[in-house]
Order: structure tokens, then C-alpha cells, then sequence
């Protein structure tokens, strides 16, 4: 089964030009001799695509892959946990996550206050970071988990326009940010950054075209290829199964 794999310039080449059906040499030579700067968004976007492919004797419509890679990025205590329990919505973990935040600052407070300060913040308490909190928790469409389908993006949050998941999950930031006391830093130094990628079968034109313009501007070098144009992601709605994570990359 073809995968659509994003998790470098030359596998989304591989990928693309498997389902193409058309050698990598042509479709490089075609992107190279060919400045498409202007249809990057807009209205026109999927008919400039449509319209360049063409030109190398591919019907975008008739493209098909079997499902895509995805690259899920957080940092975590256990990073090998995904590859035993595969990736769990927020609603499943939000008990873990109070019990992981409480063993960092135990030292500081008493399992009392923990527990009246997660029963304000769960109220009406801690101003805006307890309101985003309580936003998440409690709308079960908001629980994930998300992943974006390039790779590079996690290392370039600010120029897409998306929080920065290697740095802090957004929950952890948000309870950090309400109790202080450097809650947030501390969980920082005592967790790892990983990047789980996994299988799923999510793979739509919109994903398709996202990889083209990442593979277009790492050929042309107009663009850094893990930018906005080629932000693409996806929301599981419910638990990614152990068996469809692949791998879980560890950084420093």
C-alpha cells in the first residue's frame, strides 16, 4: 500500500512520484524550470497544481494513496509509551497529565492544595489560562490528538502560525501558566521532545497539494519547504492504535 510520507523533502518526492506515476528526474526538471510563486493559496490554488502536473502527463484526480504518514509532536515523560498505548485524546489523559504535573512540585505543596487548586481552575478561576483550560477539557471535540503531515513543520511553529508542541503541550501550558511557581519550566527540563509518526488512512487532495508545495520549494530553494504552504494536519478524533504508530523520534 503507497503511503503519502512527508517526513523529508526526498520521501515526499519518492511518494508523490509513486502515485504520479512519473519519474523523479521529469518532475524534478518540470518544478525547476517553472516559478509557480503566485499559486501558493487562493481560489486557484488545486487548478494551477492540476494545471502543472499536467504538463508532465499527470491527472491529479486520479492520484491515489492508500493513506498518509503523520507526525504527532509533544514532549513526554515516557516517549516509549506511544509505541505501547498508541496516541490518546486529551479526554484519556488528563488524569495522568495533574498526576505527572503534582510528582514535579510535591516538594512545594501539599496534595491538598494541588487539589484546590485544580478545583478552582476547573471553576471559573485563573483568568485567561484557566479559561483556554477549561475551553479544552470540557469540549470533547477539542481532545485530539492532532498531527501535521510534514515533518519540518514542528521545528517551525512561529512561521506557520502554530503553537510550538515540541516546547510545551498546550494543557501543560495553560495549567503551568495558572499556578506558576515555574510549573511550566520544570516540566520542561524533566520531559523529552518526540515527533510520533503513525499511519492513517486521512489522505485528501488538500494533503496532496501540501506535499507538492513542500517538495516544490525544497527543489527550488524559494521557499524553506516546511512552511505555510505546505501546512497540512489533521484531528484523529480518538485514539491513534499502538499498531498504526511507526516509529517515536526522540530529540534533544
Amino acid at each position: 500500500m503507497l503511503y503519502l510520507d512527508c517526513h523529508t523533502p526526498a520521501s515526499a518526492l519518492r511518494s508523490l512520484t509513486a502515485a504520479f506515476h512519473v519519474r523523479e528526474d521529469v518532475l524534478v526538471r518540470a518544478i525547476r524550470e517553472r516559478s509557480m510563486e503566485g499559486d501558493f493559496t487562493g481560489e486557484h490554488e488545486e487548478q494551477a497544481v492540476k494545471a502543472f502536473l499536467s504538463e508532465v502527463n499527470v491527472e491529479f484526480d486520479s492520484t491515489r494513496f492508500g493513506g498518509a504518514y503523520y507526525f504527532h509532536g509533544t514532549r513526554s515523560f515516557d516517549p516509549d509509551s506511544f509505541l505501547r498505548e498508541g496516541i490518546l485524546p486529551l479526554g484519556q489523559v488528563i488524569e495522568r497529565i495533574w498526576s505527572s504535573l503534582y510528582e514535579l512540585i510535591g516538594d512545594r505543596i501539599t496534595e491538598r492544595d494541588w487539589q484546590r487548586f485544580r478545583a478552582d481552575l476547573e471553576g471559573s478561576g485563573s483568568g485567561h489560562s484557566g479559561f483556554l483550560y477549561r475551553h479544552k477539557v470540557s469540549n470533547a471535540s477539542l481532545h485530539g490528538p492532532y498531527a501535521l503531515l510534514v515533518r519540518g513543520n514542528h521545528f517551525n511553529p512561529g512561521a506557520i502560525g502554530c503553537h510550538d508542541y515540541l516546547a510545551t503541550p498546550e494543557i501543560v501550558q495553560d495549567i503551568g501558566r495558572s499556578f506558576g511557581h515555574n510549573l511550566q519550566e520544570a516540566f520542561e527540563a524533566a520531559s523529552k521532545k518526540c515527533i510520533v509518526k503513525f499511519r492513517s488512512p486521512d489522505v485528501g487532495k488538500a494533503a496532496v497539494i501540501a506535499a507538492f508545495w513542500y517538495v516544490y520549494s525544497a527543489i527550488r530553494s524559494d521557499h524553506d519547504p516546511a512552511g505555510w504552504a505546505s501546512l497540512y494536519g489533521v484531528d484523529c478524533k480518538g485514539s491513534v492504535a499502538p499498531n498504526d504508530v511507526v516509529g517515536v523520534e526522540q530529540l534533544p
